[in-house]
């Protein structure tokens, strides 16, 4: 969560980064914002930066440093790596999301957190 900008030019929206790389952009009216699919117990660093009409971003915010909670084991007594957006999948990897564990279809970069297990049939499977 961060408190809104203010600037001189009208401001467009949000840019967010984690360990300096943008990972969103969200509206000016959404001041937070919870990223999904990491890899459990990893050090990671965000802030945030504001737009404006003129393409110019302000300064960033402070920096929050979180790490992530270790997985937990979903009951079938298998624990895998967590599903992360934006990593390459081979077909048979196996996942932990949302509390269930998965076997991926079809070699894949997850490019759109569409692509999540659970939400995309064609390219995974629930580990039962």
């Amino acid at each position: 969560m961060w408190t809104a900008s203010t600037s001189v030019n009208a401001l467009l929206e949000y840019i967010v980064y984690r360990e300096g790389h943008e990972i969103a952009r969200v509206p000016l009216s959404q001041q937070s914002y919870s990223d999904a699919g990491l890899r459990p117990e990893t050090s990671l660093r965000y802030f945030v930066a504001a737009l404006d009409v003129k393409g110019q971003l302000s300064v960033p915010s402070n920096v929050l440093a979180v790490t992530t909670l270790a997985d937990k084991d979903t009951g079938g007594g298998n624990v895998y790596p967590a599903w992360i957006l934006g990593e390459r999948f081979n077909a048979g990897d196996n996942v932990s999301h949302g509390g269930r564990n998965w076997t991926c279809l079809q070699t894949h970069i997850a490019h759109s957190p569409e692509w999540a297990p659970g939400l995309a049939p064609t390219l995974w499977r629930e580990i039962k």
